[in-house]
């Protein structure tokens, strides 16, 4: 793109030292202003005439304005053509023919394009200079724009050149502003951001400003109106797109809300102008943007460099580009004034600050969604890390859980196994008690014989009714029990301190998922004696009815 940039210079470059100056033919130029707009030629050419005091740039002047040109003697007839230098509703021009006739030819902006004399973009006369004698020509304007006294005198052979040289120039202008509104349609096509929009919409329109001649020219020479109000409509259109761009590429909302609100109502400025454009006539809607649209640039300039400071990193971009532009509008203003001296730069001093305008734009454009893309692609290769570390954090703890759940599955299978265990030892307990106690029971029923010759029972049936005693027993179950689940009994004293031994066992003996019957049949007591221990036992342990007691001992 540098090396692009470095080759528009020297082309520019080569195209200004090519660029003709006037022919150096001698005149004097003399100006009368005729307030009655009734006078002829006959009466004008009559007239005292002035010379200008300063420059040639009349301002608004709403009377016909009469200038005479007096050439120097020739040696020979000499054919020259006339350029007039600015925009003019209406221009006649009076010289005298071979017979020494006058005769007037007339153009103009207001004219239909072929009706002009000379087809040309620009006002053009051919004059024809007797030799041997003094010749004078007389012009008669008649605009609603501002009056620009300005000529320049031409041989046919160096007209030529010279228009090869604006049409290379002009081409070149407009290639690259096309290929810019082209390129950037492309752009907004792919990221559909509305800044490529209001940038396609600006260039296009600053494109319509820029070549409405040569568009009069080539596509609406039998509509003068676009050449003269259109361009306003344009200008209008310009603003408002410029507005909404500025508010768009500066990310307005997020540095200033009362920037992007002022940016809003700048953008009404552009629809101001429409309706002057048409409710107003053409003097009345150039005054007032030749009064407004200096402040308006100025203004796009201040809020890009207040954003600027707000930390936003490409609006330098942006306000580098206006003030390019602004250059080129106060090199054309002073050049119009005759401060700064005619030349190739000062002539199109606004068209080539609006070309570097477009393409630093274009450029900044370029530069600002390839950071911000490239910051998105690292965002997204951020959370592309931080997802599959997240991943790995969720295989590990995947891993973790399960491994924890087959621990836990292996503990409960332990501690189902240890529970079978001891569930073994109290039957084997219970049948060895269950033995004892049918024994107790025939020595017993032997003795109530009391037969001769039979011994005694009753001291083997008490040894008996001792043995049936359980403490023992429980000692060493609750020795085991204790391996199994060693915290059981311990929180039962904390939470529950009222509970009995008697209770704590039986507590036990359903936490190893003992019946009823067997329990009964440990405790050595009936069936509906346990149920009416359970049913005390939710008493103290204060749960509701829908609470079951079995799965409510097994969280312990």
């Amino acid at each position: 793109m540098a090396q692009f940039i470095m080759y528009v210079v020297l082309w520019v470059a080569s195209v200004a030292f090519c660029y003709g100056q006037d022919t150096p033919k001698d005149f004097v130029l003399t100006y009368w202003i005729d307030s009655t707009e009734q006078a002829g030629f006959g009466q004008a050419s009559r007239q005292a005439f002035q010379p200008l005091q300063k420059g040639r740039n009349l301002g608004f002047v709403r009377y016909p304005v009469w200038v005479r040109l007096r050439f120097a003697r020739t040696e020979q007839l000499q054919t020259y053509l006339l350029e007039i230098g600015a925009r003019v509703d209406t221009i006649s021009l009076w010289q005298k023919d071979a017979k020494g006739v006058w005769k007037q030819t007339t153009t103009g902006d207001r004219m239909a394009f072929r009706t002009r004399p000379l087809p040309h973009y620009n006002l053009l006369f051919s004059l024809a200079l007797p030799a041997h004698t003094e010749n004078e020509v007389y012009l008669r304007y008649k605009t609603q724009t501002q009056m620009k006294l300005k000529f320049t005198l031409w041989s046919e052979q160096y007209f030529r050149e010279d228009n090869t040289q604006r049409t290379l120039f002009y081409g070149f202008l407009y290639g690259i502003m096309s290929l810019m509104i082209i390129y950037n349609v492309f752009v907004w096509w792919v990221v559909r951001d509305f800044a490529y929009l209001y940038y396609i919409g600006f260039a296009f329109f600053m494109l319509l400003v820029q070549s409405s001649q040569h568009l009069y020219q080539y596509v609406l020479g039998d509509f003068p109106i676009f050449n003269n109000n259109g361009i306003y409509y344009w200008v209008g259109c310009l603003n408002i797109c410029s507005a909404n761009f500025a508010r768009l590429f500066l990310d307005a909302r997020k540095y200033s809300r009362r920037a992007e609100k002022m940016l809003l109502y700048a953008s009404g400025y552009g629809v101001f102008i429409l309706i002057c454009a048409t409710l107003f006539n053409f003097p009345t809607t150039t005054r007032i943007i030749f009064t407004f649209n200096p402040f308006y640039t100025l203004f796009l300039v201040a809020t890009g460099i207040f954003i600027w400071r707000r930390g936003n990193p490409y609006a330098g971009y942006y306000v580098g580009a206006w003030l390019a532009y602004a250059v080129g509008l106060v090199v054309l203003v002073l050049h119009n004034r005759s401060v700064i001296g005619d030349s190739f730069w000062a002539r199109y001093a606004l068209e080539i600050s609006t070309l570097v305008e477009i393409v630093i734009l274009s450029l900044a454009m370029s530069y600002k969604y390839k950071a911000i893309n490239e910051e998105a692609q690292a965002n997204r290769l951020k959370m592309q890390s931080l997802a599959y570390e997240q991943q790995l954090k969720e295989e590990e703890n995947r891993f973790l859980q399960e491994k924890m759940q087959q621990e836990q599955a292996m503990h409960e299978e332990e501690v189902a196994f240890k529970d079978r265990e001891l569930a073994m030892l109290m039957m084997q307990m219970l049948e060895k008690n269950n033995m004892l106690h049918d024994i107790q029971k025939q020595l017993q029923k032997i003795g109530e014989r009391k037969e001769e010759g039979i011994p005694d029972f009753k001291e083997v049936g008490k040894a008996l009714q001792e043995s049936l005693n359980l403490d023992e027993d429980w000692d060493k179950f609750r020795l085991h029990f204790e391996q199994v689940h060693p915290a059981f009994f311990q929180q039962l004293a904390v939470q529950y301190p009222q509970l009995t031994v008697h209770e704590q066992k039986t507590l036990a003996y359903i936490r190893i998922n003992l019946s009823t019957k067997d329990i009964a049949r440990l405790l050595n007591i009936e069936g509906k004696s346990v149920k009416m221990i359970k049913y005390r036992l939710k008493k103290k342990l204060n749960l509701t009815e829908n609470i079951d007691l079995e799965n409510f001992v097994k969280s312990f």
